[in-house]
């Protein structure tokens, strides 16, 4: 369709490191960042839902979307 011409794929896969939005990225001042941390996706269920875990291993409660990651790279 049309409106899918606009829609940017954000290329991430299973394996990748990303950071994540934090939760009031908004309300945030300029001087501080908007992103957390270096997080390894270890799993998608359903398209741009993604598992995440930290670098020591623990998993995260719950899945996050594609719009609210951003690839880090090393």
């Amino acid at each position: 369709m049309w409106r899918d011409k606009k829609v940017v794929k954000k290329g991430i896969s299973v394996g990748d490191w990303v950071l994540k939005r934090k939760p009031n990225a908004e309300a945030t001042s300029k001087l501080h960042s908007k992103w957390e941390g270096q997080f390894l996706v270890i799993r998608s269920k359903r398209p741009d839902s993604y598992h995440l875990s930290e670098a020591e291993g623990n998993e995260l409660h719950h899945p996050w979307n594609a719009d609210s990651l951003k690839k880090y790279y090393m």
